[in-house]
């Protein structure tokens, strides 16, 4: 449930990033073929870029597509891994808590003030509702890979080796299909 709604939320920075494109380009047409821009095109573009930035975070996360540090981490015992990543998804998961608390209080208090930005009339609350759900997705899901770890349910920590180190027989395999694969040049 929490990656389909994760995944969903992906699905409004790709727009943001069509959106801005698109405004981009006929901002520049406008500029050249009529003489002015589009009206409030840059302060569009400058908030669509909040949800173009953390849309896929907690999508990311979920996945555990998310750069490790393998070569150092992957050497460490098992109960260190453990205690690393334990330690860090729960002080990740406490900061993007208290930002998406924090972002709530605030976009209530734009919206109910009616707040703009500094073009006239356009209004910022959507924009802060996004980050402050993101930030809150992002939570939930530091909080989700603990819960992972406590019942065991994080196969991350099984394996022996590192990703991407190649074992010496795995090394003699690639070295031999590069070889061949020369061969049949």
């Amino acid at each position: 449930v929490l990656v389909g709604i994760a995944k969903f939320l992906t699905f409004f920075g790709v727009a943001a990033v069509v959106i801005i494109i698109l405004l981009a380009c006929a901002d520049a047409v406008a500029a050249k073929v009529f003489g002015s821009s589009v009206p409030y095109g840059n302060s569009i573009i400058t908030y669509l870029s909040v949800p173009t930035a953390f849309s896929a975070i907690a999508y990311t996360q979920l996945c555990e597509a998310h750069v490790n540090v393998e070569v150092v981490y992957g050497k460490f015992p098992r109960t260190v891994r453990v205690i690393i990543k334990t330690v860090s998804c729960v002080v990740c998961g406490v900061i993007c808590a208290l930002v998406a608390i924090y972002g709530w209080d605030y976009m209530m208090s734009r919206l109910l003030t009616h707040a703009t930005s500094g073009t006239p009339g356009f209004v910022i609350w959507p924009f802060v509702g996004f980050l402050v759900v993101s930030f809150g997705m992002l939570a939930i899901s530091f909080f989700w890979c603990i819960v992972r770890i406590a019942c065991g349910m994080d196969k991350s920590f099984d394996k022996e080796r590192t990703r991407g180190v190649l074992d010496q027989a795995e090394l003699e395999e690639t070295k031999r299909k590069v070889a061949e694969g020369r061969d049949n040049l």
